[in-house]
């Protein structure tokens, strides 16, 4: 029995670290209901409402998984909110169409109702207003460290895989 033990742990040292689960704790899906009526700045939000899913890579290295909303209107003012329940974390903000087609707003997120990240979300013209795509961001959270974000939406009524978007950050 120790011999078997003992081989257990050495072929567990010696396998690839890929093999070894990360400690990523996902969140439960929120449903449309669950959007606010409003956004933060008290403004009624748009009718078309896009299912996303973020991965941010915090400073310490932590993959923090969220899925939520991306609400639109025709004339490229947009709000969004995404959620993880477990951890008590939520995102959220607004954007505005700008004169190059690209969509520039704030980014406000909480943990635990405490504010860790307010900065500036810009989206690229050639994704601003597209009922699918994939962004990837740099915030600086409020102690000047660096918060790497991608956010994938679609239109389609499931939120996309946060698979793909955490594998992003292993290379």
């Amino acid at each position: 029995m120790k011999y078997l033990k003992l081989s257990f742990l050495i072929a567990a040292l010696l396998a690839p670290t890929s093999l070894f689960a990360e400690d990523i704790i996902f969140p439960s899906e929120p449903r449309l209901k669950d959007l606010p009526k409003a956004n933060h700045k008290g403004e009624r939000l748009g009718m078309l409402a896009l299912f996303a899913t973020s991965v941010s890579r915090m400073a310490s290295g932590e993959k923090i998984v969220m899925h939520g909303f991306i609400t639109g209107s025709p004339d490229g003012t947009s709000s969004f909110f995404y959620w993880n329940d477990k951890l008590n974390m939520e995102c959220h903000g607004t954007t505005e169409r700008m004169e190059d087609k690209s969509g520039k707003g704030d980014l406000i997120c909480t943990e635990n109702g405490k504010t860790f990240i307010s900065d500036t979300l810009v989206i690229p013209a050639k994704k601003y207003m597209r009922l699918k795509g994939v962004s990837t961001h740099k915030n600086v959270d409020t102690s000047g460290r660096t918060v790497w974000t991608v956010i994938k939406w679609q239109a389609r009524s499931k939120f996309p895989d946060p698979q793909p978007l955490i594998d992003a950050f292993q290379s």
